[in-house]
């Protein structure tokens, strides 16, 4: 979305009326409104890296906030460098358990009392298994990483919540055979993986910012309900991630 600027990137997410005059909203970024949020600068292509340092540089008095992880890029001259610490041992469990419980009241089956209770000794268990392994073991290094990474974080909670165990090497594959499994028995029908990816492909070659899911309303009520995607008033759908837009993409991708 950055590789023709960051005035060009935000303007294509205003709505359609506002989009019109560049200058206007240049000059309200040297002014400081509105902040803007830019997400993942690692993921992009290098020139794209480039092209968001120019433009950084070249708006005085526009506030930025560019989230990265450890990488090769450089930030702008003269930014304040923010590093997010891991979290604590002692905070994961009860992140864990506050990320599951929207999980565990999408899903069906045993009372609500009693998937809580099963989920929290999961939880329980999986951290008693990581504690037990030794420090410098590959599998209790992979798995910290994976818990003081707040979107893995959230895919293993969910993970739990349904009754697996989170696999680092393949979470977000986990997690989506899983809502595949959760579609057909809730559906009595096979999750649309290849209308709903072309669809998406369409969308993203036609640079609308957001993709028009009506066709699509059953499983945009799913994904929703399962917290994948989100809609608020004023906006369209957007997938809670980038990389989970990117897996629903990847079977028109590799057609």
């Amino acid at each position: 979305e950055c590789r023709e600027g960051l005035p060009a990137a935000m303007q294509a997410r205003l709505p359609l009326h506002a989009r019109g005059d560049r200058e206007f909203l240049r000059a309200l970024l040297v002014r400081g409104s509105p902040d803007v949020y830019l997400d993942a600068v690692q993921e992009a292509p290098p020139e794209v890296q480039a092209r968001i340092s120019r433009d950084v540089a070249s708006l005085p008095g526009a506030n930025f906030l560019l989230t990265t992880q450890p990488g090769a890029w450089q930030p702008p001259a003269g930014a304040m460098v923010w590093d997010v610490q891991p979290l604590r041992t002692a905070d994961i469990a009860p992140f864990l358990l506050k990320q599951g419980t929207a999980a565990i009241e999408a899903a069906g089956g045993q009372s609500l009392a009693e998937r809580q209770r099963a989920f929290t000794a999961r939880v329980q268990s999986f951290m008693n298994e990581l504690a037990a392994l030794p420090p410098d073991d590959p599998r209790a290094a992979a798995q910290r990483r994976m818990l003081c990474n707040p979107m893995e974080a959230v895919l293993a909670a969910e993970l739990l919540a349904a009754g697996q165990t989170p696999d680092p090497e393949r979470l977000l594959e986990q997690r989506m055979e899983h809502l595949a499994e959760d579609f057909a028995a809730e559906h009595r029908a096979t999750f649309p993986a290849h209308p709903f990816a072309a669809h998406l492909l369409d969308w993203r070659r036609s640079g609308r910012p957001d993709p028009d899911l009506a066709q699509f309303d059953s499983v945009a009520s799913f994904l929703a309900r399962h917290r994948l995607l989100r809609k608020t008033a004023g906006t369209g759908w957007r997938f809670r991630h980038d990389k989970i837009l990117d897996w629903f993409l990847r079977p028109a991708l590799q057609a």
